[in-house]
């Protein structure tokens, strides 16, 4: 199996945080989700548009409306807070469509509101130029209060144009989140659009944003594995931030620095054994002779905690349950979350196996971004593939095909 994880670097509001999601699969992509540092300006948060939808509405034509797919930025600034209303500034936004044959760009700045005691709203207006081939013109948008559909941080918006016409009314439905860029890698190389990238390899770690920040090569070579040199399956920015990449394999293997390495042990770009598998399995009280369940995702909360998810299931004597891969463990040994927790706003048919976790991310607001080895069946929501970035609130945040936007393999 292979695991990914993907780095998501991330402004907080408020507070300082280390983010890190665990891994997806495109169907032959490993996915991994890695770190970021939190903003130097507390109040102050970079989003992403991570998916969104922008229509140009001529209400006397006839003609289908078709929806252009959107991309972009902003930043969200904390300018007032009381127990009624808190007010966030946006600035720097920047939205094109991703189709370049369909030439659209918003630029501009707004307010968003988040309203109410018990019974929260939000609401949002834009003051924008947009720019087509055809036209340069302001628009003035605004969403009417309404119940939020994501946690904040996550934004969630349906916005129109106020000042549209009968020929031209734009209307906005994007997801943003607080994150720059996801990092991953794939199970198997492909070659990109781009010339100048060159081939990428399979568990390169590379950026949704379209560049290769470490090869493979470069970080399993202190090792020298003898043939056939196992591949990587799982993978952290070491938390003290000095560029090193904590990794784990998906098999076990020989090296002639450190001697057998099983797919529970944790290693270390330096060419190190950061933490041997079998006292990390140890720790988890299984059932003796203690097992090599192995490591699927591992995510590092501080120098000296992580969680992390297990390939093989296993009976832990002293925690009286069986631990399985949906499982989110401490590196002490204890259970942070079963499964049934993380999956519980999803439809997934009864007659399935449950998939192992392959990647995931904590925020500080309680939502757990994931992703799984296995698709399914939602009732709800259709098919889900193995590696599409799912939410513990019981939404697809990312499908995994669209990681590779900037690649074009």
């Amino acid at each position: 199996m292979k695991a990914f994880i993907f780095k998501i670097p991330v402004l907080l509001s408020m507070t300082l945080h280390i983010l890190k999601i665990t891994r997806l699969t495109y169907p032959f992509l490993m996915i991994l989700v890695a770190y970021v540092t939190a903003a130097q300006n507390p109040i102050t948060m970079h989003y992403t548009i991570v998916k969104g939808m922008l229509i140009d509405e001529c209400k006397i034509c006839n003609k289908p409306v078709i929806p252009v797919q959107i991309t972009g930025s902003f930043d969200l600034k904390l300018l007032s807070e009381n127990p009624i209303l808190i007010r966030y500034q946006i600035t720097n936004l920047e939205a094109h469509s991703l189709d370049q044959s369909i030439s659209y760009q918003l630029c501009g700045s707004g307010y968003f509101d988040i309203q109410g005691e018990v019974a929260l709203t939000q609401s949002l207006q834009l003051e924008a130029t947009l720019m087509t081939p055809q036209t340069n013109r302001k628009v003035f948008m605004y969403q009417e209060p309404q119940k939020p559909e994501r946690l904040f941080p996550m934004i969630s918006v349906k916005i129109i144009e106020t000042n549209g016409t009968d020929l031209s009314t734009i209307k906005l439905d994007f997801f943003a989140a607080p994150i720059r860029e996801i990092l991953f890698s794939t199970a198997h190389g492909f070659t990109p659009a781009d010339t100048n990238i060159g081939y990428v390899d399979n568990d390169d770690i590379i950026a949704s944003s379209g560049r290769v920040l470490f090869k493979k090569t470069n970080i399993i070579e202190t090792f020298e594995f003898a043939e056939p040199i196992p591949s990587i399956d799982a993978w952290d920015i070491s938390p003290k931030a000095n560029g090193e990449i904590l990794f784990s394999l998906a098999t076990d293997g020989v090296s002639k620095k450190i001697g057998s390495v099983t797919h529970d042990d944790i290693l270390s770009s330096t060419g190190k054994r950061f933490l041997e598998g079998g006292i990390l399995m140890g720790r988890l009280g299984l059932m003796p002779p203690t097992p090599h369940l192995g490591i699927d995702a591992f995510h590092f909360n501080s120098e000296d905690e992580f969680l992390f998810s297990i390939v093989n299931s296993g009976f832990s004597e002293t925690q009286g349950i069986t631990l399985n891969g949906a499982d989110l463990l401490l590196s002490s040994g204890s259970l942070f979350l079963k499964s049934d927790k993380l999956l519980k706003n999803f439809s997934m048919p009864e007659n399935v196996n449950k998939p192992n976790i392959d990647g995931f991310f904590l925020w500080p607001n309680g939502e757990i971004w994931f992703s799984l080895d296995s698709g399914f069946e939602d009732k709800n929501l259709g098919w889900i593939s193995h590696g599409d970035i799912l939410s513990s609130e019981g939404y697809v945040v990312l499908k995994n095909l669209d990681l590779l936007n900037h690649f074009s393999p």
